[in-house]
């Protein structure tokens, strides 16, 4: 038996799976960055006079946070004119939940399909009303990938529109 499990595992293959999980990487930091850029704005936003009245409980979960956003910038004041740099990493982020939830929690398991790819299969307990599942996701290496460039684009473009509307407004990122 070898000392290290990787001892037997070819160099290309160590580079696919050091890849994979680089995007994964990717997907959740970016993930989690916008996450806390929404709930910062909420809280931020919510101390303005023209947003107190749509103060509400922490927004804990991702829905009830993109939904507390959203009413932040439909209602009338200075947040309107930042919509169109955060309004679509909204929408995104919604199409992208459940995958990173399995990105996140899941086991992944990496198989290489030469000559060039691999396929990620993610796989995780979740509790159902008839008790404990495994619930598998499998994908193409290249479109985590493809989400991963998609997520860090959102991402990017936010820390754009955050940066010019803290600034404005004379906010502090927490």
């Amino acid at each position: 038996m070898p000392d290290n499990l990787s001892d037997d595992v070819d160099e290309e293959t160590k580079a696919v799976v050091n890849h994979a999980v680089y995007v994964r990487g990717t997907i959740i930091s970016s993930y989690a960055h916008i996450e806390f850029l929404l709930a910062d704005l909420c809280l931020k936003a919510w101390k303005m006079p023209e947003y107190a009245h749509l103060a509400g409980a922490f927004p804990y979960k991702i829905e009830s946070r993109l939904k507390a956003v959203g009413k932040l910038l439909e209602a009338d004041g200075p947040l309107k004119s930042y919509r169109p740099g955060i309004e679509p990493a909204l929408d995104e982020l919604l199409k992208l939940e459940d995958l990173r939830h399995f990105v996140a929690h899941g086991l992944m398991i990496i198989t290489p399909t030469p000559p060039k790819g691999a396929t990620v299969e993610y796989r995780l307990y979740r509790t159902t009303k008839d008790g404990v599942e495994i619930a598998f996701h499998e994908v193409p290496a290249s479109e985590l990938e493809d989400v991963g460039t998609k997520i860090s684009g959102s991402l990017n473009q936010m820390l754009v529109t955050f940066n010019r509307m803290y600034s404005d407004l004379g906010l502090e990122l927490s």
